[in-house]
């Protein structure tokens, strides 16, 4: 939830705005039946084969085969003729937080301005709109998220989220396990769970798998003052037994030794990827050794740093998609900076001078100093040092996961995740490995790819519709006219 890589504003030219303002939510209705979708376009395997003609069948919400185009549609099946569409997997957000509004106010740790808006209030709003919220994954083809951390209150509402309309699939963890409280989130509930031993972290951990949660999620960096060989000793128990619980291990990680050490203590995924060096063989040796899951965020980290540049902008989608106050919340900042707390005065007044050498010659020594120190948390090489890496453990053979860390400031819920997808392309990651870490890379690295993540026989009739391919290289421009969830119609485009 801290840092990440360097983000391309997606072209979207092409976009079709009055479309996406047809798109329309449909009434819950509980899938039955047999229905055969005939005359599509079927993704079934981005990396392994074009899309393949035919009809796709369902039939209670299961599919259970696909017929080639001139095959009989066996009797009782009701017919959805699709145009020549193309069908793909539903898209998965493998990292995304609901307890965050994307706001400018969602994260005051990071952005002191309570006092132009109090985060009271922002929890509030995020409160009255989190179905909204919800329903703008579905208009970008997202049918599951992965909620990588939050409060543990809030998990009910979460699951009670899909009976009060269409949502994606919400698969969740509750407090981030750390070894540093972050008291400026606390609210209603803790959003870090502060530990400062094993014991502590065991008995957090023991406490969380009460919970209706699937991934328990540990903060594995030196914030705290600890070392890796320290956190191995504070995290290894607590985490080895939330394996053998059944539940999936997220390690936020951002430093080579510190990731290698998490690897180490059986992490399942790392979360956000090494971002201050360039991973080595002993690196690539452990995570394959351990068949752990990479899992980068290259576009959150760029956003923090355009908003302390005051720089921050949005694509046409998020514009189109995005609640005014969200984006309204940006101009607030800026207008009532002298609002803001001392350190965030002091990141818009040095981060410009970050990378620019002779700007920087120009300060006083004092003032360099401060800007040598900045450079290690926000720079251009830390964005160079994501894109490597994320190319080197591809091509190594290394497991990887894509999601956004949506809901923190200027990463928006949904359609974030299209402006993730391109920061991939311009780290040199083709269209088709995009799509397959979008759809069965996400669902291998939470386990839930034995109901999602490709359309195969027996797997949950979870799928979007689009007029033209999206594995091709101006797929982040589409939105889907028809997303399906378990065979129910969860979203259509009136148009």
């Amino acid at each position: 939830m801290r840092k990440v890589t360097p983000i391309g504003l997606i072209s979207l030219a092409l976009l079709n705005v009055d479309a996406i303002a047809a798109q329309t939510l449909n009434p819950i209705t509980y899938a039955s039946g047999q229905i055969a979708y005939t005359n599509s376009n079927i993704v079934v395997d981005a990396i392994k084969a074009p899309a393949v003609k035919g009809s796709l069948l369902v039939e209670n919400g299961k599919i259970t085969q696909i017929l080639p185009p001139d095959a009989q549609i066996p009797a009782g099946y009701q017919q959805v003729d699709l145009n020549n569409s193309y069908v793909m997997p539903g898209f998965i957000d493998a990292h995304i937080h609901l307890a965050q509004s994307a706001s400018a106010f969602t994260r005051p740790d990071m952005i002191g301005a309570t006092k132009i808006q109090p985060y009271q209030s922002d929890q509030a709003w995020l409160n009255q709109h989190r179905q909204d919220l919800l329903s703008d994954y579905l208009k970008v083809g997202i049918t599951a998220v992965v909620d990588l951390g939050g409060p543990s209150g809030k998990l009910q509402h979460y699951a009670d989220a899909a009976t009060l309309q269409p949502s994606p699939d919400i698969y969740a963890a509750a407090e981030l396990i750390s070894t540093a409280a972050v008291p400026e989130l606390e609210h209603e509930d803790h959003t870090f769970l502060a530990v400062s031993s094993a014991k502590e972290a065991l008995a957090a951990v023991k406490m969380q798998l009460g919970l209706p949660i699937q991934v328990v999620k540990f903060v594995w960096t030196d914030e705290a003052g600890h070392s890796p060989e320290q956190l191995f000793t504070i995290y290894a128990d607590a985490m080895q037994h939330a394996r053998k619980a059944g539940k999936i291990v997220a390690v936020h990680v951002e430093d080579l030794a510190y990731a290698k050490m998490a690897i180490k203590a059986h992490a399942n995924i790392l979360v956000h990827g090494v971002m201050t060096a360039p991973v080595d063989d002993e690196f690539i040796a452990l995570a394959k050794q351990h068949q752990v899951v990479y899992l980068p965020t290259l576009t959150a980290y760029n956003h923090y740093r355009d908003i302390f540049k005051q720089q921050l902008s949005f694509s046409v989608l998020e514009l189109a998609l995005t609640d005014h106050a969200i984006i309204e919340s940006f101009q607030q900042l800026k207008l009532r900076h002298a609002d803001t707390a001392p350190m965030f005065q002091m990141l818009t007044k040095y981060l410009p001078y970050v990378d620019d050498t002779e700007a920087k010659a120009t300060l006083k020594p004092q003032e360099q100093a401060i800007v040598a120190q900045l450079s290690q948390l926000f720079s251009d090489q830390i964005a160079l040092y994501q894109q490597q890496n994320l190319r080197h453990v591809l091509e190594a053979g290394v497991a990887v996961a894509i999601g956004t860390d949506a809901g923190n400031p200027g990463t928006v819920h949904g359609s974030a995740m299209l402006g993730e997808a391109q920061a991939w392309l311009e780290a040199g990651i083709s269209i088709q490995q995009v799509i397959h870490a979008m759809t069965l890379g996400n669902a291998r690295a939470y386990h839930i790819d034995q109901s999602l993540g490709s359309l195969t026989s027996g797997k949950d009739a979870t799928f979007s519709v689009y007029d033209t391919n999206p594995v091709s290289d101006s797929f982040a421009t589409m939105t889907p006219k028809l997303v399906v969830i378990r065979g129910n119609i969860a979203l259509t485009n009136e148009e």
